[in-house]
């Protein structure tokens, strides 16, 4: 919901060294890594988490041993320079000679020594030179519980409403709309509070030791309730409620209410029995995000699940069109540590902007919106739609009626209140006559449309005259396009020194870092007052080669990745024949054929095979799919690419084009007007740059590939057998889940299915680490376990095959959409990879084929923010984003990461604007022997240069960005295959849908629909 989730911050790398602290006077070794482990033939399934073990740690932070979030001086950063003893600890004798001995080849399923080596012990020497380490701050602040108890006490409490008809219903129950949901939690906030302080006999008189969900679960360390008193149970009317909204709200059809109290457990909160399972750490996490909440909900915050928003507008910032911006913070707890026994609870706040509407009436709204008058504006149609897509589902109230109301605009009619007839007792009756004869009330727009209420099977009409919209309410991102996005996105840039200041405020605001909290006092916690310090690594970004050259990264491991004249791809494509479509004449046909030809030119200099003669070029118009198609069917196997240009860049017809491109196998490339006119004109090398870089690729080419760079390499490492170490051998996978948009009000309504299935972008390397292939399919909606894999996975089996005529000897694979409470369901994609790899013999020499596995989780909406902990003064000057933020290749793994599980946190890319998001990266399946957690950052840190379309590291691995835009390429098919109402409002439910065949069920649905949509060429089409 918030645009600032949706927007991701690029960096670029630090120019001034301006947190660089003095040489050390000592060198330690920087990199520590697994006890060794035995090598068996085949790996070992392994279905438990993977957990940090004593040996498993990098040794690069200062705070190894101790309560990792104690108030250090991080340790001085070793120089620029590397002395030839610096962090080069040579390998022993035996080492020496099994790494020298090693035969340079491998077969899958023989138990020989490979170059691939997983399991080779790097105990006493140094593979990877760490260029420096950076004093980091976190986004959060520690919880002191010298003083709390050792556990609380939980309780079950049920609100249960029963109506005057004698049904009952579950009072905490409710609609998910914004609106609805906040009344509900105040109402309830508010008479839980009365039930403890009217009863001391069962609560005792202090109020602030009893904290409540707002749900069913409360938490309390003075209710006097125990397991053998059962159900403790107490009876209200709604006239005997005190506050006077939370009495409006229960009072509506309601005899009275029986509140019911059950005692459930202990909840231990610190002490050895909190760290007996991850389980228990996550229900104490659970109690302080409830308990840091109460003063919140308390407050004059609008609140969304763990999102809090300014209720006042005194921060307000207006967007135009009758929305504005608040700002607000997401917060969680978790706890961070080393180990067990340094884990400590970690209050974590992440600023959050947001859209909102603005209280105002309707007429107002309508001003706003379209710049005219209402009754001058809503005379032309397009205005009329345009004005109903913004309304609908929107919460409004009433100001003509004694006690007014709210409603949910299910949409606009066209009739106005002077002719909209409707029926009543005595007859039929306009709206318009109905106000004067109801309201006493003379509309001053008669003749405007109405709004519509959705009321059971009928609608109820109002004037829009007589409505307001309520504060509080969230802009659906849909409603908020063209130059709104612009500013929103303006709006959520912050640099770190701003958002330091933003989060420090809002922790203030919210009694969460001072003495003035009386929930904290009364159960002994105290919060400090500064954000957490830590220590990281930034690690070598690797070596980009070309077919020509090699760029790398200087002492510092920075890399100015820059590619000049002389550079040629390290495999360049060969393109034949092109045809060029013009839709609806954007450009003219010189102009197209000089677009060509410049990007003809460029591709040559780089080394790829193209004529200027190749080219044929055709008009066509965006309306007629049907010629679309015909020449897309005409073209088929005739050329080797259909580039298209349209007047704008989010022109309607790409989908439809990347619909065909799966449909009839042939590969397309969109530009817009301006993009090949800036090719062909001076100034665009840059541009022409970027969409070479997917021309290139999509017809079969290799830009770069990556490599561990020498400067990033210890004492008796080479690159070749470190790069046989990191990559030979290896598959990477990547996973990403596309699910469907919310529903509307009137479907959750209804209780309308979700019918738009959840995508899965599918990508893996087939030969180079950069060198990708991939597709999408379908599955049941808002699903985040993944299915039908053994039907997929062969296939990339098999491709990989065919390009290195061998099997791979390890899968490695980045998952997305995954959260830490499925961490466990991971492991049974992994027993899926497995059951498709025993079926592999007949490409294995007919061997039992066990490939080693590797899953990681990467979580990129994560709350976490690092930045450094000393910054330049803000106003010292131009600085740009780049010399706040921490740069590329900053990598914590101790002291701000899970205590058990193993773990990083990374920034890969450069940061251009705001501040930059990292990346939590969980290995949560791995078979033995496991890789050193160093390997595992390198690794990512690398992949992260693998992306073909830029110059710069992207925020995750190569591969699992290919899988989101293959996700978000199948996401598009669907809905250009299945089409959308014509005034954009339908949801995702009540659009129109794909229908069971006689006979199918679900399964078969959705695996004839992947058939049908899924794009099946192997180059990277998705490029």
């Amino acid at each position: 919901m918030d645009l600032l989730d949706n927007i991701t911050s690029m960096m670029n790398t630090t120019s001034k060294e301006l947190w660089k602290s003095k040489p050390r006077p000592v060198v330690k070794k920087e990199v520590k890594t697994e006890t060794p482990e035995s090598s068996p033939v085949t790996p070992k399934p392994s279905f438990r988490i993977p957990k940090k073990t004593a040996n498993a740690q990098s040794n690069a932070s200062s705070m190894a041993t101790g309560s990792p979030l104690a108030r250090v001086t991080p340790s001085p950063s070793p120089s620029q320079s590397r002395p030839s003893s610096s962090c080069r600890m040579e390998a022993d004798e035996k080492l020496k000679r099994e790494c020298k001995d090693e035969p340079r080849g491998y077969t899958v399923g023989r138990s020989i020594k490979q170059e691939y080596k997983p399991g080779v012990d790097t105990r006493g020497r140094c593979d990877f030179v760490v260029p420096r380490t950076l004093a980091i701050e976190m986004n959060g602040v520690t919880m002191d519980l010298s003083h709390a108890p050792e556990f609380v006490n939980r309780y079950h409490i049920n609100i249960t409403k029963v109506k005057r008809n004698g049904d009952e219903k579950d009072a905490t129950r409710g609609p998910k709309q914004d609106l609805p949901s906040a009344q509900r939690k105040q109402a309830l906030f508010a008479l839980f509070g009365q039930v403890v302080s009217e009863h001391p006999e069962f609560f005792g008189e202090n109020s602030w030791r009893h904290v409540y969900d707002l749900g069913n679960t409360f938490y309390s360390i003075g209710c006097k309730i125990k397991e053998d008193d059962g159900d403790v149970v107490f009876e209200m009317t709604p006239d005997a409620i005190n506050c006077k909204s939370s009495r409006e709200f229960f009072s509506r059809g309601c005899s009275k209410l029986i509140i019911t109290v059950q005692w459930t457990g202990k909840i231990y909160i610190k002490g050895p029995k909190q760290n007996e399972d991850d389980g228990t750490r996550r229900e104490a996490a659970r109690f302080f995000e409830i308990l840091t909440s109460q003063s919140i909900f308390s407050s004059d915050h609008h609140v969304f699940a763990n999102k809090f928003f300014e209720g006042r507008a005194d921060n307000d910032v207006k967007l135009g069109e009758g929305k504005c911006v608040k700002s607000g913070f997401e917060k969680n707890v978790r706890f961070l540590g080393n180990d067990e026994r340094s884990a400590v609870p970690v209050l974590q706040i992440d600023t959050k902007k947001s859209p909102f509407y603005r209280g105002q009436s309707v007429l107002d709204f309508i001003r706003e919106l379209t710049n005219r008058d209402p009754d001058e504006a809503l005379k032309f149609k397009p205005i009329r739609q345009k004005v109903a897509r913004e309304l609908r589902d929107l919460v409004v109230s009433t100001t003509h009626q004694d006690k007014n109301t709210w409603f949910y605009i299910h949409g606009i009619v066209d009739n106005s209140a002077r002719n909209q007839m409707f029926e009543t007792d005595e007859g039929e009756i306009s709206v318009e006559e109905y106000f004067k004869q109801r309201y006493k009330r003379s509309l001053r727009y008669p003749h405007l449309p109405l709004a519509t209420e959705r009321k059971g099977k009928g609608f109820s009409f109002y004037p829009l005259e007589v409505l307001c919209i309520e504060r509080g309410q969230r802009v659906d991102n849909k409603k908020l396009a063209g130059k709104l996005t612009d500013k929103m996105i303006q709006q959520a840039r912050m640099l770190p020194h701003q958002m330091r200041e933003h989060n420090l405020r809002q922790l203030h605001q919210a009694d969460l870092v001072n003495s003035r909290n009386e929930y904290l006092a009364a159960f002994g916690v105290n919060t400090s007052n500064d954000f957490v310090k830590s220590e990281a690594k930034v690690l070598c970004a690797p070596e980009i080669k070309y077919k020509t050259s090699a760029i790398q990264p200087d002492r510092s491991g920075t890399l100015q990745w820059r590619m000049n004249s002389s550079v040629q791809f390290y495999q360049p494509a060969t393109v034949k024949d092109v045809s060029l479509v013009i839709f609806d004449r954007a450009v003219s046909n010189n102009d197209a054929m000089e677009f060509y030809r410049a990007l003809a030119r460029a591709g040559r200099e780089r080394g790829m095979v193209v004529q200027d003669n190749s080219v044929k070029v055709t008009n066509l118009s965006s309306e007629l799919d049907s010629e679309i198609e015909e020449h897309f069917r005409s073209c088929a196997g005739k050329v080797s690419m259909i580039m298209c240009i349209t007047a704008d860049k989010k022109d309607p017809v790409h989908d439809f084009v990347k619909l065909l491109e799966a449909r009839h196998k042939v590969l397309t490339q969109h530009v817009s007007r301006q993009t090949a006119q800036a090719c062909s004109g001076r100034g665009g090398a840059k541009t022409l740059e970027n969409v070479l870089l997917k021309f290139n690729v999509k017809n079969g080419g290799v830009n770069h590939i990556i490599s561990a760079a020498r400067a990033a390499l210890g004492g008796g490492t080479t690159q070749q057998d470190i790069n046989g170490r990191l990559f030979n051998g290896k598959m990477f996978v990547g996973f990403e889940l596309s699910h469907a948009a919310a529903q509307s009000f009137y479907d959750r309504q209804v209780a309308e299915k979700v019918k738009e299935p959840t995508v899965v972008g599918f990508s893996y390397s087939v030969g180079q680490p950069t060198d990708y292939s991939g597709f999408w399919w379908y599955q049941e909606p808002r699903l985040h376990n993944i299915l039908y894999l053994q039907d997929h996975f062969r296939r990339a089996f098999h491709d990989y095959h065919k390009k290195n005529k061998r099997l791979p000897v390890e899968v490695m694979v980045y998952r997305s959409g995954t959260s830490e409470g499925e961490f466990a369901e991971v492991g049974k994609e992994a027993s899926d990879i497995r059951a498709v790899a025993e079926r592999m013999a007949d490409l294995n020499g007919g061997r039992p084929y066990h490939p080693k596995i590797t899953i990681i989780v990467a979580q990129t909406n994560s709350n976490y923010r690092i930045m450094p902990a000393s910054m330049p003064p803000a106003n010292g000057g131009r600085m740009r984003a780049s010399d706040f933020n921490v740069p590329s290749g900053t990598c914590a793994d101790t002291g701000i990461t899970h205590p058990r599980l193993r773990e990083f946190i990374m920034t890969s890319q450069q940061a251009n604007i705001g501040t930059s998001r990292p990346t939590r990266y969980t290995i949560v399946v791995e078979d033995k022997p496991q890789m050193s957690l160093t390997d595992a950052e390198h690794i990512t840190h690398f992949l992260c240069h693998g992306h073909q379309q830029s110059t710069l590291p992207t925020h995750v691995p190569a591969v699992l960005y290919a899988a989101e835009n293959l996700a978000k390429r199948g996401r598009a098919a669907w809905k250009t295959k299945l089409g959308e109402n014509s005034d954009g409002a339908s949801s995702s439910a009540s659009a129109p849908q794909y229908k069971l065949a006689d006979g199918e069920d679900l399964d078969g649905f959705y695996k004839r629909i992947s058939r049908e949509l899924m794009n099946s060429l192997p180059n990277q089409y998705f490029a």
